[in-house]
């Protein structure tokens, strides 16, 4: 049975209906990306599925239970992570007070427990050195590595990714690839991932749904949907060069053992000194998430908790001075 299992979403903005009976599943050990063009409603579905909108229709069905009208919060607890796009670190705790907080938030587990774990952590995610070091003094990648350790001490069954590849270079947007793979394939999470680059998402999913105009009208493995003629048409076009993404992808799974990446059924490599630089992004743990404030007379809605500019159907009209 697949962790997640969305049917029929629906939302509405006015009289205009952005998603229209949108369903997909993820399975646990599985990557799935939400794509489309601006404006497909993808944005909107995916956050809908997260608990940060409410959805005017339809099921969200997560470990076998229907959490359509949960809170984010208590989806969270379920086990439903979320990696959004800022930082969630500690800034002014160290990298090992920050585990240490999220362990304290775990009341099955004694003292002694939790201090095993957090060096267990700490070891796992190559953070031992800088452990007493102040969460705003580590590196990019170094925070991210503590947030990935921190997000696991819940042991989440499915973690969403918001545009894990926005605004970001070729060769770190590969680390974050084989983060993703290795989440996926070494902790048996399962992924879904919404963003707009096409073939970063295509090269790390097992299945990809593309959204146009509200509903799902491709949805397959990388082969599938790089030959359909639909997706050259409505999305991708004609001069989009597909070759090397019809290459088999190379799955890796990170694990400890002398500090090396064992493939499946291919030599192992060495796992790279640091693991990705994901600094931008944010894993929202559930048991500290505090509720986004009501908006104070003159301040612009949050944007993160209501529609997105893709899907924004007022988003090109100018507003009165």
């Amino acid at each position: 049975m697949p962790i997640l299992e969305v049917r029929g979403l629906e939302k509405w903005y006015g009289r205009r209906q952005v998603v229209n009976g949108v369903d997909y599943d993820v399975d646990r050990g599985e990557v799935v990306g939400l794509l489309g063009p601006n404006g497909a409603g993808k944005t909107t579905s995916f956050r809908m599925t997260i608990g940060l909108i409410d959805s005017d229709g339809g099921k969200v069905k997560f470990d076998g239970n229907d959490v359509t009208r949960l809170p984010m919060y208590q989806r969270a607890r379920a086990g439903m992570g979320y990696l959004a796009q800022d930082s969630s670190v500690f800034r002014q705790l160290s990298v090992e007070d920050n585990l240490m907080a999220i362990l304290e938030t775990r009341p099955n587990m004694t003292r002694k427990q939790r201090k095993a774990r957090q060096d267990e952590l700490l070891n796992q995610f190559g953070l031992t050195t800088i452990r007493r070091t102040k969460a705003n003094r580590v590196s990019g990648g170094e925070r991210r590595r503590l947030e990935i350790a921190r997000s696991l001490i819940t042991e989440p069954k499915m973690i969403m990714l918001d545009e894990p590849f926005a605004g970001i270079d070729p060769k770190t947007v590969a680390e974050i690839q084989d983060q993703i793979r290795a989440l996926a394939e070494t902790y048996n999470i399962g992924i879904l991932l919404t963003d707009h680059q096409f073939r970063e998402t295509l090269e790390v999913t097992d299945r990809c749904y593309l959204i146009r105009e509200g509903r799902v009208f491709v949805y397959g493995n990388r082969e599938e949907i790089l030959n359909n003629p639909e997706v050259r048409r409505h999305y991708i076009g004609e001069r989009f060069d597909v070759g090397h993404l019809l290459e088999k992808r190379r799955p890796v799974a990170i694990t400890q053992a002398a500090g090396r990446a064992e493939s499946h059924g291919v030599p192992s490599a060495p796992v790279p000194a640091e693991l990705p630089d994901l600094s931008s992004r944010q894993i929202i743990i559930a048991d500290i998430s505090i509720p986004p404030s009501e908006n104070q007379p003159g301040q612009a809605a949050r944007p993160e908790y209501g529609i997105d500019d893709d899907d924004d159907p007022f988003a090109t009209l100018e507003q009165p001075s």
